[in-house]
């Protein structure tokens, strides 16, 4: 994921290059098949998705 797509998301946007830098290392891209189910609302999650 890229330091311009993190600023465009608005909980990232007031932070710092440097905040963004230290998001970027630990955001993994992955792409899933179209109608994938890839979570469950009632599921408790430990990841933040940005779709």
């Amino acid at each position: 994921m890229e330091i311009e797509l993190l600023k465009r998301v608005p909980i990232f946007s007031n932070l710092s290059e440097e905040e963004l830098l230290k998001i970027r290392k630990l955001c993994v891209t992955q792409h899933y098949e179209k109608d994938r189910l890839i979570l469950i609302e009632e599921d408790i999650g430990k990841t933040l998705f940005l779709i």
